[in-house]
């Protein structure tokens, strides 16, 4: 019988960080063609696995932040993952909230993902307050 809640999700987090660390690894060496992709494609698992009430925020956190900053061109699916594992996880401390969208950069945000956020109240008061303040700096707005 496992001894902690990490060894009963419903996902092999481990296998996929592995995975992920291994082409990051091997990516540096060819050209950089797959970088967004990739970053879609974690940014959907994390959606998933967002779902499993068993799953770690720091499991969660350790794959959100395993890609480099310069990979991700928006950070609405990070954004959308996020969101769905603070629904999962409503007992979640501010603290722990705070730490999770730190994972976000809300500069990366597009325009609707900033609507969204600016008015998600699963989200960590310090949050909204920065993804209204990139906001009102965008010219897209």
């Amino acid at each position: 019988m496992p001894n902690s809640s990490d060894e009963c999700t419903m996902h092999d987090i481990d296998v996929v960080q592995r995975i992920v660390e291994y082409f990051l690894m091997h990516e540096q060496q060819q050209p950089k063609l797959g970088r967004f992709n990739i970053s879609r494609l974690l940014d959907n698992y994390l959606a998933e696995i967002s779902r499993d009430p068993n799953l770690s925020i720091t499991k969660f956190q350790v794959l959100a932040e395993l890609l480099p900053e310069n990979t991700r061109s928006c950070d609405d699916g990070l954004y959308r993952a996020i969101d769905t594992y603070l629904k999962t996880h409503p007992s979640l401390t501010e603290h722990d909230r705070r730490r999770l969208c730190k994972t976000m950069n809300c500069e990366k945000l597009s325009l609707d993902g900033c609507t969204h956020a600016a008015q998600n109240e699963r989200l960590p008061l310090r949050t909204v307050i920065q993804v209204k303040f990139t906001r009102t700096l965008d010219p897209r707005t």
